[in-house]
């Protein structure tokens, strides 16, 4: 069975948990981020923020489906017409290619 990129519902705050549990289940995962600067009065630090909160892509057969919704804090998968929306490896390319990862 051929593996499609789909877009994952999830609980906010919950990506970095979520990418590991779906790396322990050997699913590859992808959570574009933001890098942002913080200047405070003398220090200026960095954090790494989604791109898209409470969204994360997952690259799965539809066998994987149940494991991935059985995950905690993992509301779903996104559906587009009463399907689970694919999404295309080219879009997956082009947002690694915009968040230089």
């Amino acid at each position: 069975m051929q593996k499609n990129w789909y877009l994952i519902y999830i609980k906010q705050n919950t990506e970095k948990k979520i990418v590991a549990l779906l790396k322990k289940n050997q699913i590859e995962s992808f959570c574009p981020v933001n890098c942002r600067q913080i200047k405070r009065s003398d220090t200026t630090k960095l954090t790494y923020e989604p791109l898209f909160n409470s969204y994360l892509f997952a690259n799965l057969k539809e066998s994987d489906f149940s494991i991935v919704e059985r995950i905690k804090n993992v509301l779903g998968i996104v559906h587009w017409v009463h399907k689970p929306a694919k999404i295309r490896s080219e879009e997956i390319e082009a947002i690694r290619k915009f968040t230089h990862l």
